[in-house]
């Protein structure tokens, strides 16, 4: 029974083994002389040689539709579904590296390429099987500033565009037959890389991609406090879009496509920024200022009211002040009438917090109603104090009010502008 077991498990696994085998092409690259390198220049300068090599070169990986499936001390593993793609990415390679040389004489990196096209076993993470091994041993044979490439892949090449040179056969360590090996005239190829070779885009790694989304929530967090004290009050002045930017849930309930895009549109992001292997520098560097300005904005917000006002002169002064006056919700299920009558139609109900733009008062029988704008042309008329009756107490329903930005607002503001210049100066990318 126990061996009748083991046996459907073997033939298990390798049925999923053979399911997993695909023609693939695998490309190794190798730092010409590193150990040398890091012997003469120190551990520190060793690994700022390897980053700095990793950064001009995986870009070039994912721009050909490669993968980098892993690195080896100063070595490159990328696996690619087509020959030709992995041939123009080593090209772009050796072009990129070329860039800094002309650019940084004391630039030290000097790669040899080799690849090799073969059937593998593709897991999710790791590439195995001879296709690997035998690119390997292709790329020991080149030398610094060679691509070299075994006949396999040559074969599979179907761009007519490539040169090549005879290179040295050679047997591949565990082999008995010979492997023919030609090297790729990279020099006389159009140039494929443009700019600069350590361009803005830079590799990021797995837990890089969890900070990105760490800065992203927070960002938006930050955005929603910003524009819930500030932003949609100064919006608010424009008629055609208060409704929306004062109370946008009551807009989204009745056009269910915009929180339904919104939706979708937050899946999306997410889903490019788990899938994505490059990103611009200067996103990661502003991602960081916004948290550190976010950070700082909710601080201060808690942290200035709190100051006595002799050691913030003016904090209490008024800076500026809305054109309109704003209607502000005190209680939940608070209605909005079609009439200034609590016997028209209710239109719709607002809960507390709720904020609408005022365009019109109106007294009827001693009770005092608000006109709002509901949408462009469309108002609604609310209480502003419901009056006593029986066995009920006289409710304030809604206040009104301009909105005010004081000084104190002011200071929180350049603080969280010099926070974000702060993040962003002192952002540095960890070594990769």
């Amino acid at each position: 029974m126990a061996i009748s077991k083991q046996s459907e498990i073997k033939n298990s696994t390798a049925q999923r083994i053979a399911s997993s085998k695909k023609e693939v092409t695998i490309l190794f690259t190798d730092i010409e002389d590193s150990t040398a390198y890091w012997h003469k220049h120190g551990d520190v300068d060793g690994r700022l040689m390897v980053d700095r090599h990793n950064r001009i070169l995986f870009p070039l990986v994912k721009r050909f539709r490669g993968r980098v499936v892993k690195t080896i001390g100063d070595s490159i593993m990328a696996m690619f579904r087509r020959a030709d793609d992995a041939i123009l990415a080593a090209i772009a390679m050796q072009q990129a590296l070329r860039k800094e040389q002309l650019s940084d004489s004391n630039f030290p990196i000097k790669i040899r390429i080799g690849i090799h096209t073969g059937e593998g076993i593709v897991e999710q993470d790791d590439v195995y099987g001879d296709v690997v091994n035998v690119a390997a041993r292709v790329e020991e044979q080149a030398r610094g500033g060679e691509i070299a490439l075994s006949s396999y892949t040559r074969k599979a090449l179907s761009e007519k565009g490539f040169m090549f040179a005879k290179g040295e056969s050679f047997i591949p360590k565990g082999k008995k037959r010979k492997m023919a090996l030609s090297l790729c005239k990279w020099e006389e190829r159009e140039e494929l890389v443009t700019g600069s070779a350590g361009s803005a885009l830079v590799p990021i790694s797995s837990t890089q991609k969890i900070e990105v989304l760490f800065y992203l929530f927070s960002l938006l967090g930050f955005s929603y406090l910003f524009f819930t004290y500030y932003l949609r009050f100064f919006l608010s002045d424009n008629e055609y879009i208060s409704a929306f930017i004062l109370n946008p849930s009551l807009v989204m309930k009745e056009h269910i496509y915009l929180p339904v895009t919104a939706f979708l549109i937050a899946v999306f992001v997410l889903y490019r920024v788990l899938k994505v292997e490059v990103i611009p520098h200067a996103v990661f560097k502003f991602l960081k200022g916004s948290f550190v300005a976010g950070t700082v904005f909710v601080l201060f917000s808690f942290l200035l009211p709190t100051v006595p006002e002799e050691y913030l002169p003016d904090a209490g002064k008024v800076y500026y002040k809305t054109d309109h006056l704003i209607v502000k919700v005190l209680n939940d299920n608070t209605p909005f009438y079609e009439d200034p009558s609590n016997r028209s139609k209710v239109l719709f109900t607002l809960d507390s917090g709720g904020l609408m733009l005022l365009t019109d008062v109106k007294e009827v029988k001693k009770i005092v109603w608000n006109k709002v704008l509901v949408r462009d042309k469309n108002y609604a008329w609310v209480q502003r104090v419901i009056p006593q009756s029986m066995g009920v107490p006289r409710t304030r329903v809604t206040r009104t009010n301009s909105f005010h930005i004081y000084h104190r607002d002011i200071y929180i503001l350049i603080l969280s502008l010099l926070g974000f210049l702060g993040g962003y100066r002192r952002f540095t990318l960890k070594p990769f």
